[in-house]
Order: structure tokens, then C-alpha cells, then sequence
């Protein structure tokens, strides 16, 4: 199963990626033969990760890549005992990095399930020395997987848990705290946090949280050099976080 973020062709941070697209159609007899050509200005490869584009969606991204695989247990910290210990629901989180602190507003009347999951996973350490594995300047910056490739985490529960989408909580603004997933119903541990508005991942990714404080540290980490992958050279790490009840 492939997580993916949506990154739109155009948005107020800049980001414009334009498809053009030539169809040349042969009808030989009965077979239709359709050829369909499409031009990437961007460095970024969305077929490296098996993106399928639909001509009715907007430009798809891969900036998550994880593979939410239950029956995997190969170390990655899935955190499969946290659920059995009641967590008391955050209503702020420090998100401590080597670039400097984070300080988060959390949603938990809104979103309780994705507030349970978050603060469980900051309580036990999960998120302690994770990488921002996939950074993309104008438009976010992500983490939450333990691998730090792009292919790991789950939830607190131990596999996937549902949506929770609010209507006054949207992805309206900048440093919008929300989460990655494989499509509906399909959210495990991984996060991001936006660095312009992202009206199209509305009503697709559970936004559980605004940045408050260190908004100047998003933006550093968003302007590190990353290769083609989106992957900083230089590691970007969660050192913990704290929840604040």
C-alpha cells in the first residue's frame, strides 16, 4: 500500500508543476493503440515510487513512500503495547530537533483518536532520533517514521486507524500539522507539517495540530539541500517530544 501526500500544480509557495500531455490514438481494425506522453519540468521523479497520475486528481507526490505492512515486526517500533496503557490526551507538543524546538497545538476534542496516537507515540519515545526523511521547500516537511526511509511505522494500536476530519480544521495556512497516509482509513505514525497552504489535502489527511512556536525552525529545516529523492544530505532529527496535558 503506497502513502502518499498530494502536492497540487500550482500553490501560493511557488510550487508549479505543469503536465502536458499528447495522445496519439491509431485504430487499426478493432485495436485501439493510445499513447500518452508526459513532461515533468520538476527534478522530482513521481514514478520512482510506482505514483500512478489520474488525469482527474491533482499532481501526485510521494512524500511519504511508507508501506503499511501489519504482519511486519522487524524491529521498527510499532509500539504494539502502548494502546494496552491509558494515554492521557496532549493539548501541546515540543517537538525537540537538532534545528531547534517546535512547539505544536493539538486538536484533541477534534481529533482524539489522532491526538491519542501521537501523544502515545511521543510518551513512549518512538519519535526520538527519527529523521525528517522527505523534506520539500514549499510545501512541507515530513517525519514520524522510525526507519527514516520512507517504508516504516505504524500506530499505537499496531496497524492503521481511521480519519478524523473537521471542518474547521483545514489545510488553510502554513505549519498545519497533519498526517500522511495511504488513502482513506490508512494512518499509522508518520506526519508532516505544511510550509504553505494546502487547500487540496482537505478532507484527504487529518490535520490534528498548528504550529505555535519555532516557525522559524520549520522554515530552516524546509530550506535544507535534499537530493532527488527529497531526502536532506545532511540528517534533520527529532531529538523527543514532549506533550503537555
Amino acid at each position: 500500500m503506497m502513502v502518499q501526500v498530494h502536492r497540487s500544480k500550482s500553490t501560493a509557495g511557488g510550487l508549479s508543476i505543469c503536465k502536458k500531455a499528447f495522445k496519439i490514438i491509431a485504430i487499426v481494425g478493432f485495436i485501439t493503440i493510445s499513447i500518452v506522453y508526459y513532461f515533468h519540468p520538476s527534478d522530482i521523479d513521481t514514478s520512482v515510487h510506482g505514483v500512478s497520475i489520474k488525469e482527474e486528481q491533482q499532481e501526485l507526490i510521494s512524500a511519504n513512500d511508507i508501506v503499511n505492512d501489519p504482519t511486519d515486526g522487524d524491529g521498527d517500533g510499532d509500539g504494539e503495547g502502548n494502546a494496552k496503557n491509558e494515554v492521557i490526551l496532549g493539548k501541546e507538543a515540543i517537538v525537540r530537533t537538532t534545528m531547534g524546538d517546535i512547539r505544536i497545538q493539538l486538536f484533541p476534542e477534534d481529533t482524539p483518536k489522532t491526538v491519542e496516537n501521537f501523544s502515545g507515540h511521543a510518551r513512549s519515545g518512538y519519535y526520538d532520533n527519527v529523521i525528517f526523511h522527505r523534506v520539500i521547500k514549499g510545501f512541507m516537511i515530513q517525519t514520524g517514521d522510525p526507519r527514516g526511509n520512507g517504508t516504516g511505522g505504524k500506530s499505537i494500536w499496531g496497524g492503521e486507524f481511521e480519519d478524523e476530519f473537521v471542518k474547521s480544521l483545514r489545510h488553510d495556512r502554513k505549519f498545519t500539522v497533519s498526517m500522511a497516509n495511504a488513502g482513506p482509513n490508512t494512518n499509522g505514525s508518520q506526519f508532516f507539517i505544511t510550509t504553505v497552504p494546502c487547500p487540496w489535502l482537505d478532507d484527504m489527511h487529518t490535520v490534528f495540530g498548528r504550529v505555535t512556536k519555532g516557525m522559524d525552525v520549520v522554515t530552516k529545516i524546509e530550506s535544507v539541500k535534499v537530493n532527488k529523492m527529497d531526502k536532506p544530505y545532511e540528517e534533520v532529527s527529532i531529538l523527543s517530544v514532549d506533550i503537555i496535558s
